[in-house]
């Protein structure tokens, strides 16, 4: 029997305020106000799935495919004023230009949504990546959509071996600790185990 995984603090977890896009956004920001990038703050930086390829921002005239769009908003805050940042399929982050919301108005995370309020988002993703893998691959298996999905567990461990929790009949294993993720979801009223660790994507661990 494997041992039990331990909490572990290191690679597993992603912060949504350290993502390259995220990155890419104060970057920009910083060079249109020219501002050091210290000066701009990350008020909300969270996955979701835009409703057509405008990516929650269209352009007047402009004509959008009607096909979902899994990507990121970033709300970044500089000078006392909200900025909003989406991204999706290829494109990089960049700015939506609306008028900026100043300090008078509601500035906190939970209520960010609300300077979008005129797009509509269909499903808020997590924010980890790996946790995504695992919700695609989950929805491919039982053909559900990704708004189906429910994440009950999502959790940094520490694996005992490369087997990551999930050792299969005959096959041998490194016996070295590995940094990983134990993920639970649950679809169609069943729960799904999944395990990720090292370069590895999570993998079902489909245990008898």
């Amino acid at each position: 029997m494997p041992a039990t995984p331990s909490p572990s603090s290191s690679p597993g977890s992603t912060d949504g305020n350290q993502t390259p896009e995220v990155a890419q956004a104060r970057q920009d920001l910083a060079t249109r106000l020219n501002l050091p990038e210290a000066n701009i703050e990350v008020v909300e930086a969270k996955a979701i799935v835009w409703p057509d390829s405008s990516l929650g921002c269209p352009q007047p005239g402009m004509m959008y495919a009607q096909v979902l769009q899994e990507g990121l908003l970033i709300v970044l805050r500089a000078n006392q004023k909200l900025y909003e940042y989406h991204s999706g399929g290829n494109q990089p982050p960049f700015l939506c230009e609306k008028p900026p919301v100043t300090e008078s108005q509601t500035l906190t995370p939970s209520t960010a949504a609300q300077i979008t309020q005129a797009n509509t988002i269909t499903v808020e993703l997590p924010t980890n990546p790996v946790v995504v893998q695992a919700m695609k691959d989950l929805a491919r298996r039982v053909n559900v959509s990704l708004s189906q999905i429910t994440v009950v567990q999502a959790d940094p461990v520490t694996w005992p071996d490369a087997g990551l929790g999930c050792p299969q009949p005959g096959i041998g294993y490194k016996q070295v600790q590995v940094d990983g993720m134990l993920i639970v979801l649950e679809a169609n009223g069943q729960r799904f185990e999944y395990h990720s660790g090292g370069n590895r994507p999570p993998i079902l661990c489909e245990k008898k």
